[in-house]
């Protein structure tokens, strides 16, 4: 006999704010103090931080995750967190928006691929038209090719007056092209009637590294974004352990690693990423009358100096 079980859900939190021009190093400060205090409410599961990608997005992304919407609520209505938000008012443009979602342990974070968040009031007594359109919209923007998913979040008493969606694109171009059709535009015009929208886009945690001059408009797909960072990042955190952690080992934790990935990141994005991008080109934005060769060779090639990074390091150490 099978035992059905429920899939556990997850409470997540999603936090966009735009930080004044020049404040960037003191708000990177009051992040590393917020997830220290955060992590110490029950219930935490994670919390990460999504920097700006300009053009699509100029926000700042905060997404917290906790076990349930009780534990998470109990975060949003805490007076640590009240008085965390009151330090970073000078910090910021606006106070910015916090949006909640109940689903899967499994389901993917927006920081995963290119989501437009979409917080719509629903006109009382509409709500079931509400559900309607977006049960039609759904089929409309699943014929647009990269489409992956629409997330429905109806407003949650104590917490969010306001119905959210997910709507997730695997790029910037396919969800920019779903976002600037003639089907949406007429789409918008419908549901008019009995909403009032707002909209942020939150892109990928890594598009924001990959353009090239020559190529505007045009990103590598995902995964060879993931294999460039992960040969880039891998000497960096080596490194780090080697020579960094011992430095740090009087800190507290949560600070030492905040210090650590801020060194990492910037390290990588400003200068390792670079450096790779130009070396392969060739291989990230292949031409379109490159042979399948070019993809192969590539592919072995990043596997090779992957092979390469472990073995030098496990010598070193």
């Amino acid at each position: 006999m099978t035992v059905e079980t429920d899939t556990p859900k997850v409470a997540t939190a999603v936090t966009t704010v735009l930080v004044r021009q020049g404040e960037e190093g003191a708000f990177a400060g009051w992040l590393a103090e917020l997830n220290k205090i955060v992590a110490t409410f029950p219930g935490y599961i994670s919390a990460v931080v999504i920097p700006p990608s300009p053009p699509a997005q100029s926000d700042w992304v905060m997404v917290q995750r906790f076990q349930t919407l009780e534990q998470l609520g109990a975060w949003l209505d805490s007076d640590k967190r009240r008085s965390l938000l009151d330090k970073s008012a000078s910090l910021l443009v606006d106070e910015g928006t916090t949006n909640v979602f109940e689903g899967s342990s499994t389901e993917r974070s927006p920081q995963d691929m290119v989501t437009e968040i979409i917080t719509v009031s629903v006109k009382p007594g509409m709500e079931e038209a509400y559900r309607d359109w977006v049960d039609r919209i759904r089929q409309v923007e699943a014929r647009f090719p990269g489409y992956q998913g629409l997330e429905l979040q109806p407003p949650i008493p104590g917490l969010q007056d306001d119905w959210v969606s997910l709507l997730r694109f695997d790029t910037a171009e396919h969800l920019n092209a779903w976002l600037e059709s003639d089907a949406r535009r007429t789409a918008l015009k419908e549901v008019e009637q009995f909403t009032d929208t707002r909209e942020r886009q939150v892109a990928t945690a890594f598009s924001g590294w990959f353009t090239f001059a020559d190529a505007p408009g045009q990103v590598p797909p995902s995964w060879k974004q993931s294999m460039i960072v992960l040969l880039t990042l891998y000497p960096i955190v080596m490194l780090e352990q080697m020579f960094l952690n011992p430095l740090l080992h009087s800190l507290d934790m949560a600070e030492a690693i905040f210090i650590g990935n801020l060194l990492s990141v910037a390290a990588t994005g400003f200068v390792l990423i670079p450096l790779a991008l130009r070396a392969f080109e060739w291989w990230l934005l292949p031409k379109s009358n490159d042979s399948p060769g070019v993809e192969i060779a590539g592919n072995a090639l990043i596997i090779g100096l992957y092979a390469l990074s472990v073995a030098v390091f496990a010598w070193l150490t």
